[in-house]
């Protein structure tokens, strides 16, 4: 059995750096854009835009490669 607890196993796996590929990270960067975009728009009560970046985030998650 292990001597770290549940807790001090997880910290680890967290601090542990992962690989990922330039296009990942250009569609997971488009991704939170929108995500931004939608939190603005709302933020001002502007249903028009929120809609109009939700469309995009739906885009980058169908194009997450």
């Amino acid at each position: 059995p292990s001597m770290m607890s549940e807790t001090e196993e997880s910290e680890d796996v967290i601090a542990q750096d992962i690989m990922i590929s330039e296009d990942f990270r250009i569609s997971l960067q488009k991704l939170l854009n929108s995500y931004f975009e939608i939190q603005q728009a709302l933020a001002g009560d502007n249903f028009a835009e929120a809609s109009k970046s939700a469309q995009k985030a739906a885009e980058s998650i169908i194009h997450l490669t």
